[in-house]
């Protein structure tokens, strides 16, 4: 479709007025899966959207002077809706824990169905120029885009590591986006600095009480040949009060293939779980080829069935930057009847 008339189109879907020019740009992804998903009591085939659909908007302005305004406006949705064989929006859901309201293991392998409806991922405007960059409204978190969703070559996929033993999830670590929220980025030579934070005025776990302030940060280090970084988040509630620091790295050990991971240590109200993460890449022209492996470790004293293994080995075929098709196979062994493999194959299409 014409980027331009895409643009029109999307201001007119959300009333919003829109002077469209050259340095604006519209855009959208979809993606869908084939999915076979045996818990170890039924096994049943999914034609699915992971939540990687996602619908927006950004732009940017010449101020002159080496100055630049920009702008993101995007959301996101799943494919799918209410008449399709999805089923209906109060259809429950498959969790890897016994309880959802914990954010350090709670994750939806069944999507929830939203029609429709668009969910906001980042509503940005900032500045850049020789002081680096300066963001304001609703942004990406340092902590789940340093490593994290960076490193997965399955991520937003069935085949995903994080939320499955292999890498936080919940809302708090691989899977947020920050409201209300300021954001400083800035590169020193090889060296980059990011550090987001949100003001205590938003009610992020529904109690009508206004929340800490959130703080995500991460430092990394980049020679071409090898790559580090550190990062954190550090969040509390009147609930809880969750913090997350990991580190990890990337070496290229040659020009197509790759070995990266990481290490958390998660601490939510006293209850410790560290996550490990490890990857191998291989390039073979348009092709990727991945294996993936996590594990998770909690030392809380007791035994509540929190801990688990985490593998995936496929392969993506980018056809171009725009089209993509990946298959693979994945399983999780958890405690407490929480196993779980996966057979998926699916196909990504930006516009």
């Amino acid at each position: 479709m014409n980027k331009k008339l895409l643009t029109l189109a999307f201001g007119a879907a959300l009333a919003v007025p829109l002077v469209v020019q050259a340095d604006t740009t519209a855009y959208a992804h979809v993606q869908f899966e084939l999915a076979n998903i045996d818990n170890g009591t039924d096994a049943d085939m999914y034609v699915r959207d992971v939540e990687r659909g996602r619908i927006g908007l950004t732009g940017n302005h010449d101020l002159g002077d080496g100055l630049e305004g920009f702008a993101t406006v995007e959301f996101d949705y799943v494919g799918g809706n209410d008449d399709s064989e999805f089923g209906d929006a109060t259809d429950t859901t498959t969790t890897d824990a016994a309880n959802p309201a914990d954010p350090l293991t709670y994750h939806s392998h069944e999507v929830r169905v939203r029609g429709n409806a668009l969910r906001v991922r980042e509503i940005s405007a900032g500045l850049k120029g020789g002081f680096g960059y300066f963001e304001i409204g609703t942004l990406k978190s340092a902590y789940k885009y340093t490593g994290g969703y960076n490193y997965d070559a399955f991520v937003a996929t069935t085949l995903e590591a994080r939320g499955n033993y292999g890498m936080s999830g919940g809302d708090m670590g691989h899977n947020s986006f920050i409201n209300n929220a300021m954001a400083y980025k800035n590169k020193f030579g090889p060296v980059d600095v990011w550090v987001t934070y949100s003001l205590d005025a938003t009610d992020t776990d529904g109690d009508t009480i206004a929340d800490d302030g959130q703080m995500t940060y991460a430092f990394s280090f980049n020679s071409g040949k090898f790559e580090a970084f550190l990062s954190g988040v550090d969040r509390g509630t009147s609930l809880s009060d969750y913090s997350s620091n990991k580190l990890g790295g990337k070496f290229n050990l040659s020009n197509n293939m790759a070995v990266l991971g990481q290490y958390e240590m998660n601490d939510l109200n006293g209850t410790d779980r560290d996550y490990l993460f490890l990857g191998f890449q291989m390039k073979q022209g348009k092709k990727l080829f991945a294996f993936q492996y996590g594990m998770r470790d909690t030392d809380d004293g007791v035994d509540n069935d929190a801990d688990g293994t985490y593998m995936s080995l496929g392969a993506i075929h980018k056809y171009n930057n725009a089209v993509s098709l990946f298959a693979g196979y994945k399983t999780k062994e958890g405690e407490g009847n929480l196993d779980e493999t996966i057979l998926s194959a699916g196909l990504r299409v930006d516009i």
